[in-house]
């Protein structure tokens, strides 16, 4: 159950690779209706994990713990799935399919995406390029994502979920 007077809770760490060079959330210059964080590592600079837009869209992206052996040197940064839907029209369901149609290019990863509404249903989407490969529309309720797919059972899952329950 979501506390009163929230639609939408969505809480992120970024808990990997701290040595990365990142902007802080912000709203960014060239696109001032975005706030998020901003990869700065040379070659990847403007990716995000984390990001939402003034009229209700947000994005988000985790890694998919996999085998190096998955990591080649023709892949995309998954970061840049983030500012690429909130920069876009926000159809949830076929920028997951536009998505889906290119996973190969990228490393293994999650990606959640969503529009909120004041007039309709709040539309909520993930793929996974590794496991399920298939676009999933979520239906209202507590999900937890971490580096496995959606709603697993991960320790770290387990308590965020659990934790959640209590309100």
């Amino acid at each position: 159950m979501i506390p009163a007077g929230y639609r939408l809770i969505i809480a992120s760490n970024r808990d990997e690779f701290y040595f990365r060079p990142t902007a802080k959330a912000r709203f960014w210059e060239k696109n001032p209706n975005l706030i998020a964080g901003m990869d700065l590592k040379p070659g990847k600079e403007g990716g995000a994990w984390l990001g939402m837009t003034t009229d209700g869209k947000f994005a988000t992206v985790t890694n998919y713990r996999q085998a190096p052996k998955f990591f080649g040197p023709s892949t995309t940064g998954r970061g840049y799935l983030v500012p690429d839907f909130l920069k876009g029209d926000g159809n949830v369901e076929s920028y997951l399919k536009t998505v889906s149609g290119q996973s190969e290019k990228y490393h293994g990863f999650n990606l959640l995406v969503g529009k909120l509404s004041q007039t309709d249903e709040t539309k909520v989407g993930w793929y996974c390029n590794i496991e399920d490969k298939q676009v999933t529309m979520m239906e209202p309720g507590i999900h937890v994502l971490s580096n496995k797919v959606l709603n697993c059972s991960w320790t770290k899952m387990d308590y965020g979920r659990k934790d959640l329950l209590k309100y």
